[in-house]
């Protein structure tokens, strides 16, 4: 894992330690925009909810001048965690956000700490964009997309592989909503196989 991490930190830190924000000439230091990110466990939107209820709460907040949108103040009332501790928790994770609520920037600071061996030293990170894994020409699968991405840096298949088996893996799926609508089953149920054949690795993908 270190000697893999060492080959490929330049990599890391090429894809993951700086982004462009909205249209500025240059990109910023990730570090410099990052913040910390707190996680509601359960999807407020699944909550069930009288009208009665929401209407009682839509009259309090007009009446306080609030900003918050219909029904969203119950979303204060469910346990929200840090982001962190959640991955450090979860195996799998599946993070839903709204455009802008920063999941590719949470993302890329979670492959960045464990770069920096500050989380999961164990392990290796691999962060991909499912949408260029969607639309890679020749539609590799998952596994042969990623021993592709990471050919250039003189990491090996068996290299790859070895450390998957050994679920010494880290693995940072972003952007399942940027997929075409006509590739988004195949690349679901090549993310479900993969997931399924290397158990016991980590796999963190976000979504809106």
């Amino acid at each position: 894992v270190n000697e893999l991490n060492d080959r490929l930190k330049d990599k890391v830190l090429n894809e993951c330690g700086s982004m462009r924000v909205l249209s500025m000439a240059s990109p910023l230091e990730l570090s410099s925009i990052f913040t910390e990110v707190n996680i509601l466990e359960q999807v407020s939107r699944n909550q069930r909810l009288k009208i009665d209820d929401l209407l009682k709460e839509f009259q309090a907040e007009a009446s306080s001048n609030s900003f918050d949108h219909l029904g969203f103040g119950h979303r204060r009332a469910i346990k929200k965690v840090s982001g962190i501790d959640l991955v450090k928790q979860q195996e799998k994770l599946l993070i839903v956000g709204k455009p802008g609520a920063g999941k590719p920037t949470f993302l890329k600071h979670i492959a960045l700490q464990c770069c920096k061996r500050v989380l999961f030293s164990n392990l290796l990170p691999i962060f991909i964009t499912l949408k260029d894994f969607a639309e890679k020409e020749g539609s590799p699968s998952l596994l042969e997309y990623i021993i592709q991405e990471l050919s250039n840096w003189e990491v090996y298949d068996y290299e790859i592989e070895g450390l998957f088996k050994e679920r010494r893996v880290l693995l940072l799926l972003d952007g399942l909503d940027e997929v075409k609508s006509e590739d988004l089953h195949w690349v679901n149920s090549q993310i479900q196989s993969f997931s399924n054949s290397f158990h016991g690795n980590r796999f963190i993908m976000t979504c809106r």
